[in-house]
This record gives C-alpha cells, structure tokens and sequence, in this order.
C-alpha cells in the first residue's frame, strides 16, 4: 500500500514541479495596465473608431470643390470636328469657309488641356449623410470607451479568479497536510490493532482524492494564467501569481452608487449616437425629393502641338437639378430608414430595462454575497471545532474513520465556500462599478 502510494504521489510531483518551477507575480495596477495597453480585441476597436471617424471626414466631400484636370490628344477629318477645333485654337481664317474645305478638310491634331472644377452649393440630403457619418463615428468612439471599461472588469473578475485559485491551493495543501497526519495516526493505530485495514485504505483513498483536487487546481491556475497573457496581448509564459490576497475586499464597497442607472454611461451615448445617425439617415432619404444647386466650371488650352498654345477658353455656371421619380427608389429607402429609426429606438429602450434590471441584480448579489461570508465564516468554524472534538474521539477509540474523513472533508469544503463567497463578493462589486462607470 505505501509503496502504491508512493508511486502515484511522484508522479503527481512531477505535475507539480512542471507548474510552479517558474512564477511571476503581478499586481492588479499592472494588469489593467498592460492589457488596457496591448489587448488585441480593444486594439481592432480603436481601428474601427478611426475607420468611422475617416468616413466621416469623407463626408465632408458635401461642402468641397471637385477639381479634374486631364490632357488629350486626338486627330480627326471629320468635317465638323476640324472646323469645331479650329475654332478652339483660334486659327480660323476666310479660307477656311470654302465649301471644298470644310465637306472634305485634312486630318488635324488636337492637343487638349483641360480643367473642370465642380462646386457644391446646396445638396440637403448630403448634409444629412454627413451628419449621419458624423454619429456613427461618435457612436464608434463611445463603443471604445465601453470596451476599455468591459475590459477592465474581465480583467478584475480574472485576477480575482486567479486570487481565489490560489488561495484555495493554500486550503488544499493544509487539508492534505491533515489527511496525511490522519494516515500516519491509523497506521499507528492499525500497528496496535485499534483500528480495520478498511481504515488504512479509507485515509488513503482521501489522500490521493486530495492529491488530484491540488494537481487539478494547479492546472486551472496554469490556464488562467495563459488567459491572462492573452488579454494583455503577450505569448504565454511562467505561471502568474497575484500580489495581494482574495481575502482583501474593495474599499468601495461601502460606497457604491445607488441602484439608479446612470444615462451617461459610454454603452448607451453610443446607442443614442447610433439613433441619431438613423435619424439623419431618414431625413437624408427624404431630401432626396429636394432639389440640388451646384456651380461649375471649366478652362481649356487648345492647340495642334504638343505643350503649345494660347489658345484659351473658359465657361463658369450653375445648375439646378431635381429627381423628380425614381420609381419607388426613394419611396422604399424612407419607409426602410423610418423602420430601422423605430427598431434602434425599440433596442434603446429595451436595453435601458435590461441594463436597470441587472445593476438591481448586482446589488442584491453584494448584499447577499455579504450575508453569505458572515453564514460561511461561521459554517467554517462550526466545522473546525466538530472536527477537533471528532478527532480527540477518535484517538480515543471512541469514533469510526469514516466519521473522522467525513468531518475532516467539511472543514474543506466550509473553507473553500468561504472563499467562494469572497470571489462572489468581489466580483458583484465590480460588476457595479462597471455598470456605473461615466466619464
């Protein structure tokens, strides 16, 4: 049986030592830092924002001039395009008028240098889209600051996950420190005929259960740890361990806000922002039915050679345009955007009750957690006191081994709860200062 346990126990080292042969502590402080700096997942939001923000910088397009510039050459005999570009090079003269000319004229060269400008004056439905643009992009950047704040309670939830790992590997080890007492005090008792080989079988049963529970919690901190690595966009390296404790509360958790949601929070400036934007996409489509005024322009150089030529001419207007029907293009694109207003409204508000429901959740899961951790702290306690008279009993012949596991398996168990209830605690009072979070 010893050398059977013997056996299983080094192998079970050889996990232990894989873990823990190299470690790295970090502090909350740096966490947030690194990841708020490096994280993969807010680095493509930020991209996205700037991407939105470019747009609506394009959109400015409504209010600026659009310049063209090209030069050409061709070369024609056609009777009315040589007399047309004798005319735009000015070399015109009274032979040019015989009928025998112009019904058969020679092939002629036609340099072109040309310059338009285009001017918009006044496009309704373009400013709307601007404006449209100029939302969207709003919404995009309150969208990045509600992912730095998400991802500073991952991060916090995390590490007091990570915090909590440990601290019930501390549990573990002393439960096993006791069942290996529990072993050496039975084969004692076994050697003087006091106790079953049953007994013997029993505490070793316990011991390697607790084995398995500690080389399984070291795999859970290895993962989490690999997760934190992720978050803060690096490679996975040694195992971190925290640089406080589990048993250390928020300072704020007396004084966290009431349960009114607070308006100002960066997730619902992005969902007004985004309502706003379908607002103006619905007044965009509707002035669509409006008319357009835009001037223009345009200078020209005209001559036979190439780079030559003084031959100049200009013509500056403006020009009125109105889409009268486009079948029901227009029509359909209103309807579409006034349904799409509606379900974004619908979504707002729908989302305003969620948010409200669940920040009344988490305050009744602080106060609950709070009630719980005085429950469980007395639960533990309870446990260790029946635990210590069970096992004077038991020294004295005077109880089973199964009882003896059975409340050595309490005390465990009591204490890993009260730990649970300290994560739980933790996690509900950063879960309100996320959802209570302003600028």
């Amino acid at each position: 049986m010893f050398s059977k346990r013997l056996f299983i126990s080094l192998i079970l080292l050889c996990g232990f030592l894989s873990l823990s042969q190299a470690q790295q502590t970090i502090s909350l402080e740096e966490l947030l830092s690194k990841a708020l700096a490096n994280n993969m997942g807010l680095q493509q939001q930020a991209l996205q924002a700037d991407i939105e923000q470019l747009d609506a910088e394009k959109s400015n397009a409504v209010f600026l001039p659009r310049v063209n510039a090209s030069y050409s050459f061709g070369r024609t005999n056609d009777p009315l395009n040589v007399f047309g570009t004798k005319l735009k090079q000015k070399i015109i003269q009274q032979a040019d008028f015989a009928p025998d000319l112009l019904n058969n004229p020679d092939g002629m060269n036609s340099y072109n240098a040309l310059v338009k400008v285009e001017q918009p004056i006044f496009n309704l439905d373009g400013i709307y889209m601007r404006s449209a643009a100029r939302a969207k992009a709003l919404a995009s950047k309150h969208q990045l600051a509600y992912g730095k704040e998400y991802l500073t309670f991952q991060v916090k939830q995390l590490f007091a996950q990570l915090q909590l790992l440990y601290a019930a590997n501390d549990v573990l080890e002393k439960a096993k420190k006791t069942v290996e007492a529990n072993v050496n005090l039975v084969e004692n008792l076994s050697k003087q005929g006091y106790t079953k080989p049953s007994d013997e079988l029993e505490v070793n049963v316990r011991l390697t259960d607790m084995e398995n529970k500690i080389l399984n919690n070291k795999i859970n901190i290895q993962n989490l740890s690999d997760q934190l690595y992720y978050i803060m966009g690096q490679d996975a390296k040694e195992t971190l361990k925290p640089t406080t404790e589990i048993k250390e509360i928020p300072s704020t958790v007396g004084l966290l806000p009431q349960s009114n949601l607070e308006t100002e929070r960066d997730d619902l400036l992005a969902y007004r922002a985004g309502i706003d934007a379908q607002k103006n996409m619905l007044k965009a489509s509707r002035s669509k039915f409006s008319p357009r005024v835009n001037a223009f322009g345009q200078y020209e150089i005209n001559n036979h050679k190439l780079f030559q030529g003084d031959a100049d001419n200009y013509m500056v207007g403006m020009r009125l345009s109105w889409n009268l029907f486009n079948g029901t293009q227009n029509i359909k694109d209103i309807q579409k955007n006034k349904v799409a207003l509606e379900k974004a409204e619908v979504a707002y508000e729908d989302y305003l009750t969620k948010s409200q429901a669940e920040l009344n959740k988490a305050h009744r899961d602080v106060e609950n957690a709070l009630a719980k951790i005085a429950l469980a702290e007395k639960a533990l306690n309870q446990a260790k006191e029946s635990y210590r008279i069970r096992k004077n009993r038991f020294e004295e012949g005077l109880e089973k081994t199964t009882d003896l596991l059975k409340d050595d398996s309490a005390v465990e168990e009591k204490h890993l709860n009260y730990l649970q209830e300290l994560f739980q605690l933790k996690v509900a009072v950063y879960y309100i200062e996320f959802l209570t979070s302003t600028k």
